[in-house]
């Protein structure tokens, strides 16, 4: 490693690099500019077509971010004011958003080590609720075959938030494709990233898709003429759709190259006191390297000493922020709140040198526990 490589700061993401020698692209981008059309054109139905194949759904509607995706997915379904959505509290607020935009009530349950719902504790909990929001967070997989399948005999309706989990398997499907509903987010630093704000919503329903289709824009069903209510300007624009669609093929890759990095940040946890959260397992993309240390602030300080960049996903519990929610809690959500007070997120992008990825191994290997 030379000097000048070591005095660079490691970033937490660097998503430009992912564009610095797509000549093609830039070119397409500029005959879209030239040719029009911006919206609703042939890119975003090319899009939605090829993600909608991929994950294993009938359908897929390019959408304007993640969060409006959660929205219009729960908008969809139509249901009574004030009903219940089950969904955990630490991972970033998107979902009690959505939940509190329609008019619905959160109801939280406690996650499990590796910040995600259990399906046992999910099933446990569904006593008067109508849906079920389950988020794939830091990239991991909650096994939904069986949950799916029991949701669905009490009519109750699965949403997937898949916005950290792009191409997972989950068996030999993809996240995405048990839900009645899956959410995707696009945000640039995901594994599938447009330039800008994305999203998508798929589902399998023909009576959903509809709906989603008019939420999308207006509420209409046919233009000028809203026929349901709560629709609203939420379209996917062609830039970004065209993006996408160059880089879904590159996406299984990705993946593989962000399983690859967190692996050596595996090992080099194992004989220290950090816990890394994850698996080997093609069930898990790596969207995020997330720690759990008993001293976040002494973790955080000691990595920017050594020049690397760190985040927190997420330090806030959504039921400790008054503008997500008013619900006071039943109970206590203990492992909720200890991970949102001891995760730390490490920089794990595909475009990292192998320098910056033996600074963050060496760091964390000589972490003095």
């Amino acid at each position: 490693m030379n000097l000048e490589s070591f005095n660079k700061r490691v970033p937490f993401n660097d998503v430009s690099r992912r564009y610095a020698s797509l000549e093609s692209l830039k070119v397409e981008i500029s005959t879209l500019i030239e040719r029009g059309p911006y919206l609703n054109g042939e890119h975003t139905a090319r899009f939605q077509e090829n993600f909608a194949i991929y994950i294993g759904a009938d359908y897929c509607l390019g959408v304007s971010s993640g969060t409006v995706a959660l929205e219009l997915a729960l908008a969809s379904l139509q249901l009574p004011k004030y009903s219940k959505i089950l969904v955990a509290a630490n991972s970033g607020g998107y979902g009690s958003i959505a939940i509190q935009k329609n008019q619905l009530l959160p109801c939280y349950i406690d996650v499990n080590e590796n910040g995600i719902l259990d399906p046992e504790s999910i099933l446990s909990a569904t006593e008067g609720v109508s849906a079920v929001i389950v988020t794939h967070l830091y990239g991991q997989t909650i096994q939904l075959d069986l949950l799916a399948k029991s949701l669905r005999e009490k009519s109750i309706f699965l949403i997937e938030d898949c916005a950290q989990s792009a191409g997972a398997l989950i068996g030999e499907s993809r996240a995405g494709s048990f839900g009645d509903l899956s959410t995707f987010s696009f945000y640039p630093t995901k594994n599938l990233g447009a330039i800008g704000d994305a999203g998508a919503v798929c589902t399998s329903s023909p009576l959903i898709y509809q709906r989603l289709k008019k939420l999308r824009e207006y509420g209409w069903s046919n233009r000028y003429f809203a026929e349901i209510a709560m629709g609203g300007n939420n379209r996917i624009d062609e830039i970004q759709a065209l993006v996408l669609n160059l880089q879904l093929k590159k996406l299984d890759g990705w993946n593989i190259q962000r399983r690859a990095i967190w692996s050596r940040f595996k090992r080099a946890a194992e004989h220290s006191s950090l816990r890394l959260i994850g698996s080997n397992s093609e069930s898990f993309v790596a969207h995020l390297a997330v720690i759990e240390t008993e001293s976040r602030e002494s973790f955080q300080n000691y990595m920017n000493q050594n020049g690397i960049d760190t985040a927190i996903h997420y330090p806030y519990p959504d039921y400790v922020q008054p503008g997500l929610t008013t619900e006071p809690l039943r109970s206590s959500l203990p492992i909720t709140e200890r991970l949102c007070s001891s995760v730390v997120s490490l920089p794990l992008f595909p475009e990292m040198t192998e320098s910056e990825i033996l600074r963050v191994e060496n760091s964390i290997a000589n972490y003095p526990s």
